[in-house]
Order: C-alpha cells, then sequence, then structure tokens
C-alpha cells in the first residue's frame, strides 16, 4: 500500500483569504472563489448541466464528487436542492477535495452572501471546525446526506478514494492559475471511479482540459457558459468504456454492495449501535440481537468513557486514524443523549505531553479543581454514558432489538451479519484473534461533583457525574473475570486521590465497583470489513511470501455476508462511530469514509496478509 497520503501533526487552521473587495479571493492562487451572482452560476454549471435533480427522483442513493471545495457553495446549493428534490428515504453523499480549506469563520463570512443558504452554511462552517488532513466524514440533514471532505492534494486524494460517482462538478480555480488539478492523471483518477454513464460538467471550457477529459474516456460536450463565460464543458463517461483495474491490493478490495435490503447486527454496545444507526440512515431494514446476560461483561454497561484525540496525536496511521475518529465522533454526537462535551484535562502523569502543555496551576483552573500536576486541556473532548447512547441511538423505526443470545442459524444465509461482539465469543476467533483484558472502574462520593465538570484522563480517567466521582481504570491482561475486586481498585483510587487533593472520601460510603472485559488486537487497531474466506486465502495469495506482483492476484474471496466491528480495546468511544459508517458504506456501496491505507489498517484480513508473507499460512 501507498504511504498515508495525509500525515500531518496538526488538523487546518484554514487558509488565509481577502476580503479587501467584499468577496472571498485566493491570494495564493490570485482568483476569486465566487462572483457577486455565484449561487445562479453553481445552478447554471453543476445542477443543470448535470441533469439535476431530475436524475434524484428515480435515485435511492447518489454520489456527487467535487473538485475544489472552497466556501462550501456548491456544496450548500446542492445539500439544499437535494431536501427539495429527492426522496425522503434517499441519501446522498457528498465527496469533495480542498487543498487549502477556508476557516469556519470565513466559511461563515460568505452566509451573509446567499440569505436563502444561510442555514447550510452555517451547518457546513461548523462541521469543518476540526477538519483533519485526507479524509472527513460528517452525517448532516439527520443522516440523509454524508460530506466526505478530503484535506489535501487532489491527486493523491482520489488514488485513495474507493466510490463510484454518478456526478461530478469541477470547480477548481481557473486552470491556468492552478494546473494540477486539471492534469491528465487527475482526469484519468476521475474516469477510474465514476460510474458508467455518471456526468461531470465545469465553468471551464479550456482546450487542454478538454482533451484530457477526452484522454481519460468521457465523452465531451460544450455548452453555453453562464453569464461573461460564453462556452463551458460538460459530459459523461459511456457505459461500454471499461473502468481501469484498481491500484489497492486484491485482497483488500472490497466486496460488492449487497442486494439484500436487511442486515443482522450482534451486539448492541458501542460498535453494534454505531453500526446499525449507520445502516438504518442509509435505509436498510436492521435487527440487533444483544445479549441481555453476556458472559463477559462489556464495556458498554459502565457508567461512562472518555471520548478523546490518540495520545500520540497524528505521528502514525494509528494517531490519525484515532484523530480523524474523534474529530468525526465529537461533530456526530452534538445533542446526543448520554454525549457530555465538557473538555478533557489530560494529566501529564509520566513527563511525556510536549505539545500544548500547560502546569498545574492553569489546567487546575480549567478544570476547576485543584490538581497536583500539569498537562494538556482538549476543549473538544468530552465523555460518554455508553448506556444511554446506546439505547437513544438503536431508537430508529429502521432497527429492531432482540434482547436475546443470537444464534448463527437465526441469520445462516438470509443477510449480511455483521458481529460487533467486542469481548464475546464469535465463529471467526481462530483466523482473527483478539486480545482480552479485565477493566475496573469505581464510583466515589464526591458532593460537589456534577456532569457538566471536565473530565480528566492520563494513567486512568476520572468522570465527575452527579455527587460522584467514577475513576478508574485497572488493566489486567488476559482476564475474564467480570466479578468487581476491591483490592484491584486499591492502586487507581489511591493515585486519584493523590491528583485530586482532598476531591473525595471513601468514608463513610465505600467505593462500588463495576468491571468490564476490553476486546483489543496487537496492533491495536480494531478489526471493521468483511470476514476473509482463509482457505481460499491461504491456496490464492500463497506467492505472497515470493513478491509477486498485487496486480496478479485475483480479487479477495470473503465469507459470504461475514463482517466484523470489534477489538476497540479502551477506544471504542472514539472511533466506532466513524467504523460503523464504514461498514454501512461498503455495504450500500457508497464512498469509503477512510483511505487506502487505513481501509486495510482496518481490514480484518491484515492479519493474513502478514502470516502470508511470512510464509506462516499453510
Amino acid at each position: 500500500m501507498r504511504d498515508n497520503p495525509q500525515m500531518s501533526d496538526d488538523a487546518f487552521e484554514g487558509e488565509p483569504t481577502d476580503w479587501s473587495n467584499g468577496l472571498p479571493f485566493s491570494p495564493r492562487f490570485q482568483d476569486r472563489y465566487f462572483d457577486a451572482a455565484g449561487v445562479a452560476e453553481s445552478a447554471h454549471v453543476f445542477l443543470q448541466h448535470n441533469q439535476l435533480p431530475d436524475r434524484w427522483a428515480t435515485s435511492r442513493r447518489f454520489t456527487v464528487a467535487e473538485l475544489g471545495f472552497g466556501t462550501g457553495l456548491n456544496a450548500c446549493l446542492t445539500f439544499d436542492t437535494w431536501m427539495r428534490h429527492a426522496p425522503g428515504d434517499a441519501t446522498l453523499d457528498y465527496v469533495s477535495v480542498e487543498g487549502f480549506p477556508l476557516s469556519p469563520a470565513d466559511m461563515l463570512r460568505t452566509a451573509s452572501q446567499w440569505p436563502g443558504l444561510d442555514h447550510w452554511m452555517r451547518t457546513l462552517a461548523g462541521a469543518c471546525e476540526q477538519l483533519q488532513p485526507g479524509f472527513n466524514l460528517r452525517v448532516l440533514a439527520g443522516g440523509r446526506i454524508r460530506l466526505l471532505l478530503l484535506v489535501g492534494e487532489v491527486q493523491p486524494m482520489l488514488d485513495a478514494l474507493d466510490a463510484s460517482v454518478d456526478a461530478w462538478y469541477l470547480d477548481g480555480f481557473a486552470p491556468s492559475r492552478n494546473p494540477a488539478m486539471w492534469s491528465d492523471a487527475v482526469c484519468h483518477a476521475m474516469a477510474g471511479i465514476t460510474r458508467p454513464g455518471g456526468t461531470f460538467a465545469t465553468y471551464t471550457a479550456a482546450g487542454w482540459v478538454r482533451r484530457n477529459l477526452e484522454s481519460a474516456g468521457f465523452v465531451v460536450t460544450k455548452a453555453p457558459g453562464f453569464g461573461r463565460k460564453r462556452e463551458m464543458l460538460c459530459g459523461h463517461r459511456p457505459a461500454a468504456v471499461r473502468a481501469p483495474e484498481p491500484a489497492w491490493p486484491a485482497w483488500f478490495r472490497r466486496p460488492t454492495a449487497t442486494s439484500s435490503s436487511a442486515v443482522s447486527i450482534v451486539g448492541g454496545g458501542l460498535a453494534g449501535a454505531a453500526t446499525a444507526r449507520a445502516l438504518a440512515e442509509r435505509g436498510f431494514r436492521v435487527t440487533v440481537y444483544d445479549d441481555p446476560a453476556p458472559a463477559r461483561a462489556a464495556p458498554s454497561q459502565l457508567a461512562g468513557l472518555i471520548l478523546r484525540p490518540y495520545p500520540d496525536r497524528a505521528s502514525n496511521l494509528r494517531g490519525h486514524f484515532y484523530d480523524t475518529a474523534f474529530a468525526h465522533a465529537t461533530h456526530r454526537l452534538t445533542g446526543a443523549a448520554g454525549w457530555h462535551p465538557t473538555g478533557v484535562a489530560v494529566l501529564d502523569v509520566q513527563g511525556r505531553i510536549r505539545s500544548g502543555a500547560i502546569d498545574a496551576h492553569d489546567l487546575s483552573q480549567r478544570v476547576g479543581r485543584k490538581l497536583d500536576t500539569g498537562g494538556q486541556w482538549i476543549p473538544d473532548a468530552g465523555w460518554l454514558a455508553p448506556k444511554v447512547w446506546t439505547q437513544s441511538w438503536l431508537d430508529h423505526v429502521a432497527i429492531e432489538r432482540i434482547s436475546r443470545r443470537w444464534l448463527p442459524a437465526d441469520t445462516a444465509g438470509a443477510e449480511p451479519c455483521v458481529l460487533a461482539t467486542g469481548a464475546a465469543a464469535s465463529p471467526w476467533d481462530a483466523a482473527h484473534p483478539v486480545s482480552l483484558s479485565r477493566g475496573q472502574m469505581s464510583s466515589v462520593r464526591c458532593a460537589h461533583a456534577s456532569t457538566n465538570q471536565p473530565a480528566m484522563a492520563g494513567g486512568g480517567l476520572c468522570i465527575p457525574q452527579s455527587g460522584e466521582l467514577v475513576v478508574g481504570a485497572s488493566h489486567v491482561r488476559g482476564s475474564e473475570a467480570s466479578q468487581p475486586s476491591p483490592e484491584e481498585a486499591e492502586g487507581y483510587l489511591t493515585e486519584w486521590s493523590n491528583h485530586l487533593p482532598g476531591a473525595f472520601d471513601r468514608e463513610p460510603a465505600p467505593a462500588a465497583h463495576a468491571a468490564a472485559i476490553r476486546a483489543g488486537t496487537t496492533d491495536r487497531m480494531p478489526q471493521v470489513g468483511p470476514v476473509p474466506d482463509r482457505a481460499w486465502w491461504a491456496e490464492q495469495y500463497a506467492d505472497l511470501r515470493h513478491g509477486r506482483p498485487h496486480q496478479t492476484f485475483p480479487a479477495a474471496r470473503y465469507e459470504p455476508g461475514q463482517w466484523l466491528h470489534r477489538g476497540h480495546g479502551s477506544r471504542g468511544a472514539t472511533a466506532a462511530l466513524l467504523c460503523g459508517e464504514v461498514i454501512a458504506a461498503a455495504l450500500a456501496g457508497a464512498p469509503l469514509p477512510v483511505d487506502a491505507t487505513t481501509w486495510a489498517a482496518l481490514h480484518p484480513g491484515r492479519q493474513l496478509v502478514q502470516a502470508l508473507r511470512r510464509g506462516e499460512l499453510l
């Protein structure tokens, strides 16, 4: 696989923009984002010449892709038109590539230019508050619209995208000022992910752009331009043109989208609820089997879980994945039951925090109680009450929840089945093992604690709730015991009493304890994706150990309808929502909301590939 194309240490702060003439202007490209008739031009070029919204009338799912997100004007106009003209049960995926995104403040400033789109402009600005380099998924309009904003250079972003696009908006800055966005390579990348019969439209009529599009296999025509622009280009990809083979290795190509309208989920915890809701919003009927008395208690039964970025931030693929998942989750959870966006203070208990570190006095001021050490303040983080959230998240007209233990016969061959089983046993444990560890938390009395006070992390967690502090947690590798242990709690109770001098007293009321079993993986990435047919992989991919080129192997074969979503360890609250969207998109045939490298790192077959390369899977 390619190196991750969007690795960086920080989220984008926003492209500098010149407003001296009352309209946004790019100093970098020496070109304006739009003129005074921007909405009318967008409607003429992109909606009219992609035959939208007429095509939406018969579409249950539709994908628009855009090169040049800019101020978000095209997106807002599309969302507004979609909501007024598309069927009420249809879903829109809107994918947009932008190398230099504007700040949310500049996006909000454009809202004053178009009063009719003010609601969407504000919605979009809020969705762009924590953009990371690479893929950024935001769910809008109650799940009817999914915005996938790809922040980075256009060529790597398209190469890393798995999608089938119905309509393209080519709206980069003028080709003479931004030639990289209109190159022959970009046009070929577009063609490779355009559905047969898919269309494009663009305001430019530049001859070399037309030739690049034709070289990529598009049928190109000229049409009357808007205003002073005499001509523009539009066209389509003929159904007879064969798309190039995907550049992704054969073993990580996703299965064909399901033809079933129903999906079963095993497990009603964080992973199961996130997956069920994402599928229901995409139009599937979902049945969730939730064991009321599991042999291994799940983390979703605990009183609270911290939701924050990865400690290493985006210094590696894992850190970048969790940063992206965190930004998606905090936006997605806005207003959700059980979500408390209190901010999180990360105590520097091991002296490793470098970026954004503040001393004990300043951190104490943020938290509102005396701390014994400094650390880091994360204002967008918070904590989740998992039982409250899962119950609410599964409350959807398309989701049926069955409170009993799942049996393989319940879903054998009938429809896709997602095993969101956490630490519970599954039929695929031998080939795709998870590592188990026990974690325990305790509640201690604290008269002045309330749910709106900031949570704390660092070597454990401390979550203020009404009249008590929930503190923890232990980490006992290999243990499957769910019975609470007062002796096990002594370590973290003592540590937190030191961090919070005088904050709580276990006398006369003793601490109340609860334990759960986490399911993690050896590489600390969850298992999210289709279940490989292990025997077929062992036979067909045996030559992996000889370094044979991936293009010469057949596309992967999977166990019919079987999917995994598990292995989050202690980070399910942060990553389950994005991972649920990955599975829902794959089953629906929608754009994958993660890049090729991240998909490979989540894929359950990754460990089989590693074993095959070592010659161990025979």
